[in-house]
């Protein structure tokens, strides 16, 4: 013989509807189509647009810098490095050039560290990345 409902089971019951019952009409008003709106023609340009973007990224090596600072992480250490209190370094701006000839980009990563005083300065670090690989940076100069 089957035992009564108690008060806390119809609640749990009651409360599991109600998620359900929420999260269709949540996804009822979200607008979500389950079939694609785009027609052939308008993904092909819409993929060609992103593989123009990615070609004009490779081109001035924004795939090379992070998504989060815009920083390149083996030219930054390569800069701490150079530095008086390494643990003072604070990016601040990256800028980068078109690919040269030889195939490598110009860099100017623009940080705040502190010198050797003890007083914080804004400087300049100059070199080249090879936007194939991301890896291969040269220091050429730390301006101050």
């Amino acid at each position: 013989m089957p035992k009564p409902a108690t008060a806390q089971d119809t609640a749990k019951g009651c409360l599991i509807f109600f998620v359900v019952i929420f999260a269709f009409f949540g996804w009822l008003l979200s607008g979500e189509s389950p079939v694609p709106t785009e027609t052939p023609a308008e993904m092909a340009a819409r993929r060609a647009e992103e593989a123009a973007k990615k070609a004009e990224e490779r081109l001035y090596a924004q795939n090379c810098l992070s998504p989060w600072d815009g920083s390149h992480r083996a030219f930054e250490s390569m800069v701490t490095a150079t530095l008086n209190d390494p643990d003072s370094y604070e990016h601040v701006e990256t800028l980068t050039w078109p690919r040269r000839a030889d195939g490598r980009n110009e860099i100017v990563i623009t940080f705040r560290a502190k010198n050797g005083f003890g007083g914080t300065i804004t400087a300049k670090a100059t070199g080249t990345i090879n936007a194939d690989n991301c890896s291969d940076a040269r220091l050429d100069d730390v301006i101050q």
